[in-house]
């Protein structure tokens, strides 16, 4: 039953792609505190249902999460895992400002994988 996070799509984009950046530190922090807590629902073990979410977060330039939705799901179950984890999320460390106020899309993906599979 392990849960993993992947590379971050915002971290594959070069830096004259971004409207603003979040920390390498910030992106860690926030894809631990989703790995530390999300866990394997119960129901989706028994049903063998394993598969990749991906959370978008969009993240404004005091640190807060300020929307989050699932982008890819392989199923609602594990949607509903890595959500319930996001809606608790802390403020994270203000973001550099660009200028133009917007919030910044972070996708985090989190794979859940059924042991001996």
């Amino acid at each position: 039953m392990a849960v993993k996070a992947m590379e971050s799509e915002s971290s594959r984009q070069s830096a004259s792609e971004k409207k603003a950046s979040v920390s390498q530190d910030n992106l860690s922090a926030i894809r631990n505190h989703i790995l530390q807590r999300v866990t394997y629902p119960q129901a989706a073990q028994e049903q063998g249902i394993s598969g990749r979410v991906v959370c978008q977060l969009m993240i404004d330039r005091y640190g807060n999460i300020v929307h989050a939705s699932i982008v890819k799901s392989a199923h609602p179950l594990l949607e509903k895992a890595v959500l319930r984890v996001v809606h608790l999320m802390p403020q994270w460390k203000p973001l550099p400002y660009t200028g133009d106020g917007e919030p910044m899309a972070v996708s985090i993906p989190v794979t859940f994988r059924l042991q001996g599979r």
